[in-house]
């Protein structure tokens, strides 16, 4: 048996363009994944099975099993694997992490089985998962285009004092772009990366989420949110995908702990973070 890590994202950008013709949005995001994780343990089996911490599906609806059953179908081999989620990422959360289990399957289990598969072949099976799995591949500071799935490393930018404030519900992804698309009638312009490197600073010039104001629109309690973290003293904060996370910026730990407690006060769940550059991205432990 051995176990992994999967770690949560946040965006730091997210521009939006019109809907393709597949039915996804064009997306430019730059994405950034952090020391929250989700903890995954595989042991080789007969048969392939999940158990959770938490009340989710371990069927095929699971994207864990869907990442290990397109696995078994790419590498033409059914080996079993006995899988326990231990769950810490809020679900539905615009943190990534379905797709960060999905992604950290494909890589612990191409080492379990010895497929012997390489990065290019398991994102080809990330790409059928999801928009976001592929970037759980690569991890640190990137760039996802098209509809999310070519991933273009950047140059990784550190954070040391990150909070992520959570209101404890979730929003459906499905419904944020149904209104996205109503409020630009499914029109966008093509859209690019703004470039391939920033210093903090210039950075936290740049945060900026399309998806931000159907958020709002729909949880008035998010806008107010991000105004609280400003207030609390954040350097930046923005929309995390498609909420409703919010991230937070801090100068300091000292003004991160004061604000984690002031909105734990407020019932939110709070989480204190730092970036994981791709150097520091080992998923298998």
């Amino acid at each position: 048996m051995f176990s992994a890590r999967a770690y949560a994202k946040i965006n730091w950008i997210l521009d939006v363009g019109g809907l393709r013709a597949d039915g996804y949005h064009d997306v430019s995001t730059l994405m950034q994944t952090v020391s929250l994780y989700d903890k995954l343990y595989f042991e080789k089996d007969t048969r392939l099975s999940l158990q959770t911490t938490c009340a989710l599906p371990t069927d095929e609806s699971n994207l864990v099993i869907r990442a290990a059953r397109l696995l078994q179908a790419k590498s033409g081999s059914y080996f079993g694997a006995r899988i326990k989620l231990e769950k810490h990422i809020p679900i539905a959360a615009g943190l990534g992490g379905g797709s960060a289990d999905a992604a950290v399957t494909l890589i612990a289990l191409n080492q379990l089985w010895q497929l012997e598969l390489g990065l290019d072949q398991l994102a080809e099976v990330a790409a059928k998962l999801g928009s976001d799995v592929p970037f759980f591949l690569y991890g640190g500071t990137a760039w996802a285009l098209g509809r999310g799935t070519e991933i273009l490393p950047a140059e990784d930018i550190r954070v040391e004092h990150l909070l992520l404030a959570n209101p404890g519900y979730e929003i459906s992804t499905a419904e944020v772009y149904s209104r996205f698309d109503l409020l630009t009638n499914s029109q966008g312009d093509i859209i690019l990366p703004t470039c391939s490197f920033f210093s903090k600073n210039e950075l936290f010039k740049q945060v900026r989420n399309s998806l931000s104001r159907v958020v709002q629109e729909l949880k008035p309690q998010i806008a107010t949110l991000e105004q609280r973290l400003k207030h609390l003293g954040a350097q930046a904060s923005g929309l995390s995908g498609s909420g409703p996370t919010v991230w937070a910026a801090f100068a300091d730990n000292k003004q991160r702990r004061k604000a984690a407690e002031a909105l734990r006060l407020e019932s939110f769940k709070v989480f204190e973070v730092s970036t994981i550059s791709r150097s520091e991205y080992r998923v298998i432990l």
